[in-house]
């Protein structure tokens, strides 16, 4: 039926904006970006997309890094704070 069909383009269109969305592969980060990420997005291969990373954005980009550059940001959120608070 017609009702049919429009309801399976509606889902295979949502998808493709889904996996258009997705990381397909991760990258070494510059410490430069790293230092200024705005925002932080865990993408996790047991939803739509197919491989575990991290989503990093600045400056209007989004960035694919390795899930395991969490503990880079981490530490260098730590050191930032604590240069602030020595200010």
């Amino acid at each position: 039926s017609a009702q049919r069909s429009l309801i399976n383009y509606i889902y295979i269109c949502f998808f493709i904006i889904i996996l258009i969305n997705c990381c397909v592969q991760t990258s070494r980060i510059p410490l430069s970006i790293l230092q200024e990420v705005e925002k932080v997005e865990v993408q996790s291969r047991h939803g739509a997309c197919e491989i575990d990373a991290l989503v990093l954005h600045h400056n209007g980009k989004k960035y694919c890094a390795k899930p395991r550059a969490k503990k880079v940001l981490e530490t260098l959120r730590h050191i930032k704070l604590g240069t602030q608070h020595m200010a």
